[in-house]
């Protein structure tokens, strides 16, 4: 008799279903994704590049797409090209939107109508309020949409929600991604400060949205970009390409943005707890806690607002012959001496306030919109100078480089106050280090003019010698060693010709400035001493 075989039962399979919302990245690679945008948690964990691909386009953009024979609003090469200052559109139409010879879909024509009608809206400037960047940029490709990455977190900042135009600014930031990496492939002379000022605002733009991993993620890769071009045994002060002048300037801008919300992130519990996950932050959660604390006057939200509004006029190239002029520093000045109160709260209550006074207080905010607006100031001359001075009735006149990046220097290293307290990217230091070297080479006549001028010079010359001491003390880098020897041949020379040895007096000059009278800053004074007794050692060997 023969046995049946038993008979196995056939396991059902579960339908297998493809996620319609993951990113590429995590499709090819058949894995799980949570969908996260503009970057999946599980592609910052492990560092790579987050491809949502390019969004479908509504309906209207699509129609409003050129059709065959019409000229198309992109540029689909890698010649970029820069944008230089010229006459602008004429002002008589009736829709200048319509009168572009770069056609826009009609989502990006409205994102960017509405962010030419903000400026007005929030008078970032009153003493630019009549000067119109954007028709200088409206027949530049590169320009318009760098302006229309900066305009889409503008506008979720101003409404809380990114909705209206999540995909066209998606497709901008796609079709940006794409450009650089053409250029990268086959780089073409002439498209360097255009990729500069791309990438740049990329990293403001994820910053903006929060996501500070992405962010310096952007940074890291153009400062592999910048040392590939351009070396720093280049003459990097004198610009090879138009446009990179403004190009340099903002990048510098960027770094006060991300490293100052870096440090605003760190001395706060609430902020910590949401950008807990990978440096990401959700969007809608930190909106609301910003709008929140600037309805109870925390933050001057409103004037960081106003710096990101003025960020158009980093975006072009001075026309030939063009030069940029001198700007009283003094409005920066007057920032960093608030600022640096602020590091001591008046009241006790305000000790353990989350965020901390110094960044609720506002000035710091403040300080960003002011170095914004000193860089217009120096394009359009001293002939636009508001009457602003300072209490002796003189102008603190420098290059904007150079206060720019002191301002910077002065935040991170005595005040503690930039990147969290952590060491600057090394080649970032190195480029930012040796600019303003360049820069107090050429103003060297200041430290002879008058009393003002002179401790404006030492200022900037002993902050840069203090970050050094800094940076070594918490990353060596043999490459930083002939900068300190520089500045620390200013000192000398500054020292020799105000006739200022001891630090006390020293120390008074920083104080009529910008430096904080508490708690003693032990680095500085040990940076002061080692100088001065290097040159005494000099004179006595010499002598």
């Amino acid at each position: 008799m023969e046995l049946a075989k038993p008979t196995r039962e056939k396991r059902a399979k579960q339908p297998h279903t493809r996620s319609q919302t993951g990113c590429r990245t995590c499709r090819s690679r058949r894995v799980k994704c949570d969908g996260d945008r503009p970057s999946c948690s599980r592609c910052i964990k492990a560092g790579r590049f987050c491809d949502f691909g390019i969004p479908n386009l509504p309906l209207r953009d699509r129609r409003a797409l050129p059709l065959p024979g019409q000229q198309a609003w992109f540029v689909h090469s890698n010649q970029l090209q820069p944008i230089f200052w010229h006459t602008p559109l004429e002002s008589n139409s009736i829709d200048p939107f319509e009168s572009l010879e770069v056609k826009l879909p009609f989502k990006s024509k409205e994102l960017l109508r509405y962010f030419h009608h903000s400026l007005d809206a929030l008078e970032p400037c009153p003493q630019w309020k009549d000067i119109d960047i954007l028709p200088f940029l409206y027949q530049n490709p590169d320009a318009l949409r760098n302006t229309l990455l900066v305009a889409g977190p503008h506008y979720a900042w101003i409404v809380g929600d990114m909705q209206a135009f999540e995909t066209t600014f998606l497709y901008h930031k796609i079709e940006t991604i794409r450009l650089l990496n053409e250029w990268l492939d086959r780089p073409q002379p002439g498209g360097l400060a255009t990729v500069m000022t791309q990438i740049t605002t990329l990293c403001l733009a994820e910053c903006a949205f929060g996501n500070m991993a992405a962010a310096e993620t952007h940074l890291d890769g153009l400062m592999t970009v910048i040392d590939l071009h351009r070396p720093l045994n280049s003459a990097i002060d004198v610009a090879t390409e138009p446009g990179e002048d403004l190009a340099y300037r903002y990048l510098i801008i960027m770094c006060h943005l991300l490293y100052g919300i870096k440090s605003r992130i760190h001395s706060s519990k609430i902020l910590r707890s949401i950008f807990r996950r990978h440096r990401v932050a959700n969007f809608m959660e930190l909106v609301s806690l910003l709008h929140d604390w600037h309805d109870q006057d925390i933050g001057c939200l409103e004037q960081r607002l106003k710096a990101v509004a003025l960020t158009p006029f980093f975006f072009g190239a001075l026309p030939q012959g063009a030069r940029i002029h001198a700007v009283d520093g003094f409005t920066i000045i007057k920032c960093l001496r608030v600022v640096t109160q602020s590091t001591c709260p008046p009241h006790q209550k305000h000790v353990r306030s989350d965020p901390s006074w110094v960044w609720a207080e506002g000035s710091a905010s403040r300080l960003d919109l002011a170095i914004v607006d000193s860089h217009v100031e120096s394009l359009f001359g001293p002939d636009k100078l508001d009457p602003k001075s300072d209490s002796l009735g003189q102008r603190l006149m420098t290059s904007w480089t150079g206060i720019a990046i002191t301002a910077g220097l002065y935040l991170h290293c005595i005040l503690d106050l930039w990147n969290a307290g952590e060491p600057i990217d090394h080649r970032l230091f190195r480029r930012l280090m040796t600019m303003l070297m360049h820069d107090l080479e050429q103003s060297v006549d200041d430290e002879v003019k008058d009393e003002y001028s002179s401790n404006l010079w030492f200022w900037k010359v002993f902050i840069g010698a203090c970050s050094l001491e800094w940076h070594q003390m918490c990353a060596y880098d043999p490459a930083v060693q002939t900068l300190s020897a520089c500045f620390d041949a200013f000192i000398k020379t500054w020292s020799q010709i105000s006739k200022v040895s001891r630090w006390v007096e020293a120390e008074r000059r920083l104080l009529k400035i910008a430096w904080p009278t508490t708690p003693a800053q032990d680095m500085a004074e040990r940076v002061w001493h080692r100088v001065i007794k290097q040159a005494r050692n000099c004179d006595y060997h010499t002598g």
